[in-house]
């Protein structure tokens, strides 16, 4: 994406339910399966 931010928010709204396609396959990616966001 060439350096872009394409999603901001509070990070327990885009860990736990990222609107960007880019974020959902990232976060698929770098997080394991049964990850769950606390704050």
């Amino acid at each position: 994406d060439g350096g872009v931010i394409v999603e901001e928010g509070p990070p327990k709204e885009i860990f736990s339910k990222p609107k960007e396609e880019r974020t959902k396959q990232f976060l698929h990616r770098v997080l394991p399966e049964d990850y769950i966001f606390y704050i």
